[in-house]
């Protein structure tokens, strides 16, 4: 629970419920990587695509009624795109457990966008990642960005912050130091001295 404040959606507090805060289309990524490590990337996409899903309930499945068939073959569609829009769409099949960490860490992004979340919240998603990797990243979360998505991303590398960040704000053990554009928030003493101390590089 926070100290103070509180975050609004629509005027109205945030629900405590993690599934109600995805219902209202605040949706976000674990600093950890985690997906299903025995589905498919595709079946984990679908996994997210779920919370939107209208027919797809265990009576239905079971009787295969017409509206859950369309349905099942439009979610599987959507997720499709998804990964295509990712970059992962040529290891749709391939066990999510087989990708490589940065992949992996992609599949959590695509399978939150499978949610259709208004507010995306990523925390540490390029943790890991090669230079390479980096760029890859980057310019998913640039796409994302571009197309008015709401992203939020907790993030240590600052190349990554320059590249896709409108807004900075910079803590230290909890405390809030420095907030603007990337470029304000790097030329301040506070920032300098928590990242690299008192030395001058």
């Amino acid at each position: 629970a926070p100290d103070e404040g509180v975050v609004l959606v629509d005027g109205s507090p945030l629900p405590s419920s993690t599934r109600a805060r995805a219902e209202l289309g605040v949706v976000r990524t674990l600093q950890a990587t985690a997906v299903l490590p025995h589905s498919s990337a595709l079946e984990n996409v679908l996994a997210g695509a779920g919370l939107r899903r209208r027919f797809g309930g265990v009576l239905r499945t079971l009787l295969a009624t017409p509206r859950a068939r369309a349905e099942t073959r439009a979610t599987r569609a959507k997720a499709g795109a998804i990964l295509d829009r990712v970059g992962l769409g040529p290891l749709a099949g391939r066990p999510a457990g087989e990708l490589s960490g940065t992949e992996q860490r992609i599949l959590m992004i695509a399978a939150a966008l499978a949610t259709e979340p208004r507010v995306l919240l990523l925390d540490e998603p390029s943790a890991g990642a090669s230079t390479s990797e980096l760029g890859r990243l980057t310019s998913i979360i640039g796409s994302i960005r571009s197309e008015g998505l709401a992203v939020l991303v907790v993030e240590h590398n600052l190349r990554l912050v320059r590249s896709v960040a409108d807004h900075v704000v910079v803590l230290d053990a909890g405390r809030m130091i420095a907030e603007g554009t990337a470029d304000e928030v790097a030329r301040s003493e506070a920032v300098r001295t928590a990242y690299l101390g008192r030395r001058r590089l």
